[in-house]
């Protein structure tokens, strides 16, 4: 395992603040198009005529496209990143159009497959440019600073795409973010025309094993992610069926939500380079475990549920965040194919969780999905604490 480096300056290249608040609103863009079908997943369902749970298979299977991961991201360390970043955002927005204007199941499904693949692409090719450009000792926290934008999806977006499905209909947040994806995508080819990076192209043809520590991380987030998405997929539905909320109430609590996450991403921003990569996922999943523990119990308690799933959304996004920039650092030769395989990773167990999260709750509840979220993630802290090392330290050995 390569060492991380120790540059006598940690000063950002102009190229790299030109390019950062790009990648930013792009990622803001692509996460609403990610997020806003599961927060509104019973009105997505009623107005295509399914039932929840059938939704849940499909949003399942654009998760699944996320294992196309890896080739697109040893695509990205051979050809460079501006393509895929570009073109998977205008792909991105193709796709939610299709979606939009579906008149049912088949065209609506082909939309989402397609938003997933391009949404592959954008995420491998900008955390490898990240590594390019940023050096070690504050890719913490520029990371952290890029990932704010999924709490910001989620705390200035579902708001409004709430107001927005009940002023016309569920139709209307695919043509806006779709139109938001394509315009940034544009951009993002325009400004990008002359970022060049190395393609380590001689390593990238060879088709690599990852080393003990990556797998083990990977195998970290992806029990965090399956965590995670057991819950989200259900929460907004059982504040409608638990608590009576309305589409517009399931949107407004999102806002604490969003404030957990953007609490996460900037804590990590702040304080995953001075603690350490590996302590601040511990950390994160730490927070995660008791209070999923405790979100079944809430139900009754709306103030209490909300809350607590903040927490967990805070515990989650630190720890998840923080892991992002040892991926790009563990196997150094191969940034973007490394971050592939470990999307793949936790985009299957997402896949597993939202299809799972969905069918669990219409027949059990939620206090058994809750519980066995916090399973999960407690599975991939004893992961963690024997089998990962922070780049650069000994490897942590089973004991």
């Amino acid at each position: 395992m390569t060492g991380p480096p120790s540059p006598a300056d940690d000063a950002l290249s102009g190229e790299a603040r030109r390019a950062l608040p790009l990648l930013v609103v792009g990622r803001f863009a692509s996460n609403i198009g990610v997020r806003f079908p599961f927060s509104f997943v019973a009105p997505l369902a009623r107005g295509l005529g399914i039932p929840v749970d059938t939704l849940g298979l499909l949003l399942g299977a654009r998760e699944l496209t996320g294992l196309a991961a890896p080739a697109l991201g040893r695509w990205s360390d051979r050809r460079g990143r501006r393509v895929p970043l570009g073109v998977g955002l205008v792909a991105m927005g193709v796709a939610m159009a299709v979606s939009g204007v579906a008149p049912g199941l088949p065209l609506f499904t082909i939309g989402l497959l397609a938003f997933g693949v391009g949404k592959a692409a954008h995420d491998v090719a900008s955390n490898g440019w990240i590594g390019d450009h940023v050096p070690w000792r504050r890719r913490g926290r520029i990371t952290g600073v890029v990932e704010l934008s999924w709490a910001a999806a989620l705390l200035v977006g579902m708001p409004l795409l709430g107001w927005l499905i009940e002023a016309t209909s569920w139709r209307w947040p695919f043509f806006v973010t779709g139109a938001l994806c394509t315009a940034l995508g544009t951009a993002l080819l325009v400004v990008l025309r002359r970022d060049h990076v190395p393609h380590h192209a001689a390593v990238v043809r060879r088709r690599r094993r990852p080393g003990p520590a990556t797998v083990a991380l990977m195998v970290t987030t992806g029990c965090m992610a399956l965590g995670m998405q057991l819950v989200t997929v259900v929460f907004g539905a059982w504040l409608e069926d638990g608590f009576g909320f309305s589409v517009a109430a399931v949107g407004t609590a999102s806002i604490l939500l969003g404030l957990g996450e953007l609490v996460g991403s900037g804590s990590s921003a702040r304080f995953t380079d001075v603690l350490g990569k590996r302590r601040s996922v511990t950390i994160g999943t730490a927070v995660m475990i008791p209070c999923l523990v405790l979100l079944g119990p809430t139900e009754g308690n709306a103030l209490a549920a909300v809350g607590l799933f903040a927490v967990v959304s805070a515990g989650f996004e630190f720890g998840f965040v923080s892991s992002l920039p040892m991926f790009t650092e563990l196997e150094p030769e191969d940034r973007a194919g490394t971050i592939g395989l470990a999307f793949a990773t936790f985009t299957a167990l997402r896949a597993v969780g939202t299809v799972a999260g969905a069918f669990a709750y219409v027949h059990l509840g939620m206090t058994p999905v809750a519980l066995a979220a916090a399973l999960a993630v407690a599975a991939g802290l004893v992961v963690l604490r024997r089998w990962v090392a922070e780049p650069g330290e000994p490897a942590a050995v089973p004991g």
